[in-house]
């Protein structure tokens, strides 16, 4: 077996599509050590008992996992309001390298749906927190917040404010 320092030296010789497998294998290898180091109900149980009264659902990182917050308010039968997770060029609940979701639905006071998605929270990770509100069929964006993971932490890179994107 190869040692850190052999590894490192034979960067400089392979090919962007030999560094770029080897960041895949490293990147599947670094999830599948998190995801079963992972207490994955201890980790769900935080993500729905950190969920704020005020809307605001920022992502948060323990253990190595990425904790994806999203919620559906449900207003009237034809309007809601929602916020969740966008990983890549996907919603977190349909990561490739997702560990676990759940969705909890309720009533009264919150009428709608909250999930929780665990993530393994990888160096570098960019995601953003898509906020929209949905009257008569048509979703609205009203808020786009980004950011990246950086040295463990859940970093804010950007937040932008719109009424004029809509999407059904």
């Amino acid at each position: 077996m190869a040692t850190y320092e052999e590894i490192l030296n034979s960067l400089p010789f392979l090919s962007i599509d030999e560094i770029d497998s080897l960041r895949l294998v490293l990147t599947e290898e670094i999830s599948n050590r998190i995801g079963d180091n992972s207490d994955v109900n201890s980790l769900i149980s935080l993500g729905f008992d950190s969920f704020p009264d005020n809307g605001s659902l920022l992502p948060s990182i323990s253990s190595g996992v990425l904790i994806a917050l999203g919620q559906k308010i449900e207003r009237s039968r034809f309007s809601h309001d929602c916020s969740f997770l966008k990983v890549g060029d996907g919603w977190c609940w349909d990561h490739p390298e997702k560990i676990d979701d759940e969705i909890r639905t309720g009533a009264g006071r919150f009428n709608g749906m909250r999930s929780v998605t665990l993530i393994p929270a990888l160096e570098g990770m960019n995601f953003d927190q898509i906020v929209m509100k949905m009257r008569n069929g048509v979703h609205e964006v009203k808020a786009v917040n980004s950011f990246t993971i950086i040295d463990a932490k859940v970093v804010p890179t950007a937040s932008r404010r719109s009424q004029a994107i809509k999407h059904r």
